[in-house]
């Protein structure tokens, strides 16, 4: 995946975290809108496994412990349920689609704020992702590159959407390397992160590993950094101005 060049600066990491924080919160927030869960029940399925199925249907019909790896801070058995429902409802591609559709439905009432007051320019801030990901090597973050086979929406609120979601799984799949390169348990980390309750809404069942007697913030720390490098890298086909301009924009998305 990733580019070859000199070592990123301060700034450059700096930029890199800004865009990965917001687009981590702005990619998230239709997955957990009402309207989601409410497609997600008319079309059969129970709890988050519309969540499963369709965030991993671009991976095709593939063993549910494929969509494990791929997810990584999500229960297993939550993941491998939803998974397998989903299979017994949609074909895969089908649940990404409709999943997708959610998003950009979510986008068309929140996102258009963020740059109908001139101060964003949404197509440029698509263009900038695009610039980034277009020919990057996926190598490492398979949902990344699954997302990106799927075609481009056309009305600009869904297509900073895709853009939004493409970066974040790109993200995803970047720390998902870094944490367990440092030697944290997914399980660990969400515990660590979010704590036990959230662990638990996430698929993660008790006992949970003991954040307080062994404490992880070093390795976390550590991880964070890596991501934010292993960004740096993956975007640094843009130049200077152009990361920064990235970030500004990024910056505006009022999800």
């Amino acid at each position: 995946m990733l580019r070859h060049g000199h070592s990123p600066a301060d700034h450059q990491l700096h930029q890199v975290a800004r865009i990965g924080h917001r687009v981590g919160d702005v990619g998230a927030q239709f997955m957990l809108d009402g309207a989601t869960y409410e497609r997600g029940a008319e079309l059969g399925f129970t709890g988050l496994n519309f969540y499963a199925a369709g965030r991993g249907g671009v991976l095709g019909r593939v063993h549910a412990d494929v969509v494990v790896a791929a997810f990584a801070f999500i229960g297993p058995a939550m993941v491998r349920n939803g998974w397998n429902e989903g299979l017994a409802l949609l074909d895969p591609a089908e649940a990404a689609t409709e999943f997708i559709g959610c998003g950009y439905e979510w986008a068309r009432t929140h996102l258009p704020a963020g740059w109908s007051d001139g101060s964003y320019d949404a197509e440029r801030f698509v263009a900038l992702v695009r610039r980034a990901t277009d020919d990057l090597e996926p190598y490492g973050v398979p949902l990344f590159a699954a997302w990106r086979a799927v075609p481009w929406p056309d009305d600009a609120p869904a297509r900073v959407l895709h853009a939004v979601h493409l970066l974040r799984e790109l993200r995803g799949g970047v720390h998902v390397m870094a944490v367990m390169a440092h030697g944290v348990d997914p399980h660990a980390a969400v515990v660590n992160k979010s704590g036990a309750v959230v662990a638990e809404m996430l698929g993660w069942a008790a006992p949970h590993p003991d954040v307080v007697a062994h404490p992880l913030h070093e390795q976390v720390e550590a991880a964070e950094a890596a991501t934010d490098l292993q960004m740096a890298h993956a975007l640094s086909v843009l130049s200077d101005d152009e990361l920064d301009e990235l970030a500004g924009l990024t910056e505006h998305l009022r999800g």
